[in-house]
């Protein structure tokens, strides 16, 4: 008798490892048989994962179809997940999901050779080549679609899908909405999906501008309340800071906005003193409804102060308030200043 030395190789493999870095699971490509084979411990995965998903494998054909969906709690053993997964069949361009909890403690090989771990990830795809486990990125193409949006529109009513453009995917939704609260460059982050459900973030640049608003400033020319038409919603729409709208000015009225509707008659009249923040003023004109023919008095106890924009253009004139009082009616083309 003779015995022969024999080494037992990893090859195309993905290495399930648990707590104390131990291996609980190697599910390896069989590529004379096409069958996926796979090993067990009768120890617990994790005993830290008491009925949580440790560890998980989904198989998808070319087309995106699930063959096979295998997962392990961190109280179980490995050898459900082993026998489940053992003699399961491949074809080559099949893709695996993955997934792992503690995505640094799973490995996968080519060729018996180390690649890389998981690396902050609990899910990755692969796919199965003749090669063995070909690391996949999401098989979609993302474009982000720059949008510009009025100060005050309500950011649970933006629509994720009009920020990207989408090839081999879908949009699932935000994962970061712009504050729509703040003039200027904002971003938002959209997720997508591809076929196989490996997702992606998109960052996307958003303007925020002034549409049809009044500006009123403060001591060093601070922004302390923009007041914007919302001509969706046919309501006014207005933004506030924690800071006193100017200190020169206690109990003196600062700013102030009172609406008419057509015949003249007070539908709302607001004001804050200097020694106050916007926060009331604002709060109160939030949500005050308008119609087209409406007019707004405008007071500001410092005009130069006061600005107000047309489809985001800047359009106060020079000597445009004679006092510190203002009239503008409110149209579909925004402030129309009444003289």
């Amino acid at each position: 008798m003779t015995e022969v030395p024999l080494e037992v190789i990893y090859g195309d493999s993905l290495v399930f490892q648990g707590d104390g870095n131990n291996t609980r699971s190697i599910v390896t490509a069989d590529h004379n048989t096409k069958k996926l084979q796979a090993t067990f411990t009768d120890a617990k995965v994790h005993y830290r994962f008491e009925n949580e998903k440790y560890m998980g494998i989904t198989l998808y054909d070319q087309n995106g179809n699930e063959k096979k969906v295998i997962s392990a709690e961190g109280q179980e053993s490995s050898k459900s997940f082993a026998e489940q997964l053992n003699g399961v069949d491949f074809a080559y361009g099949d893709v695996i999901k993955v997934y792992h909890a503690e995505s640094d403690r799973l490995k996968w090989y080519q060729k018996n050779e180390f690649v890389s771990n998981g690396k902050g990830k609990q899910e990755l795809y692969f796919k199965l080549t003749e090669k063995g486990f070909e690391r996949m990125e999401a098989q979609q193409e993302v474009t982000a679609v720059p949008q510009k949006v009025v100060i005050g529109t309500d950011a649970e009513k933006l629509d994720a899908k009009d920020f990207v453009q989408v090839k081999d995917g879908e949009v699932l939704a935000f994962v970061e909405k712009p504050d729509t609260t703040k003039i200027g460059e904002q971003k938002a982050k959209v997720e997508t999906k591809d076929r196989f459900g490996n997702k992606k973030v998109t960052e996307v640049s958003v303007e925020v501008t002034y549409g049809d608003s009044i500006v009123y400033q403060g001591v060093s020319n601070v922004t302390r309340s923009i007041v914007t038409l919302n001509h969706a919603e046919k309501k006014l729409h207005a933004t506030f800071t924690n800071e006193e709208i100017h200190y020169r000015f206690v109990n003196e009225q600062y700013i102030g906005l009172t609406i008419y509707d057509q015949n003249g008659n007070e539908k709302k009249h607001v004001t804050a003193e200097g020694q106050e923040t916007s926060k009331n003023f604002a709060g109160q004109v939030n949500g005050t409804a308008f119609e087209y023919g409406d007019v707004l008095k405008v007071y500001h106890a410092e005009p130069s102060r006061l600005n107000w924009y047309k489809k985001n253009e800047l359009v106060k004139k020079e000597d445009a308030m004679k006092g510190q009082e203002i009239f503008f009616k409110i149209t579909q083309n925004g402030l129309e200043q009444v003289q």
